[in-house]
């Protein structure tokens, strides 16, 4: 990344897939503060603790994302608690 992020706030979606652990890792590694969603909260509980992220700076949502409700619901929780959302990363899916 050529941006620090420090203190923006970053979403990724998909943080428990293949690849967004890695995201996860290097955003938090800028300093940013972190909103996590992926469909199982149990997943973005064990992501959260084996990177050792603060919990003052991480919100952990689970969302569907083939669900139009769950994404309505998930927008209202964040904007809920933060005012901005700086970054969206979409890891959600699957590689070929």
């Amino acid at each position: 990344m050529t941006t620090p992020s420090t203190n923006r706030v970053v979403w990724i979606n998909g943080a428990t897939g293949g690849l967004g652990p890695a995201v996860v890792q290097a955003f938090a590694n800028e300093g940013a503060h972190l909103i996590l969603s992926a469909r199982r909260h149990e997943q973005l509980k064990t992501i959260a603790a084996h990177i050792g992220l603060e919990r003052s700076r991480t919100l952990l949502l689970p969302l569907d994302a083939t669900s139009t409700e769950s994404i309505e619901h998930a927008m209202a929780q964040v904007l809920a608690q933060r005012t901005t959302i700086d970054v969206l990363v979409q890891v959600t899916g699957g590689f070929l």
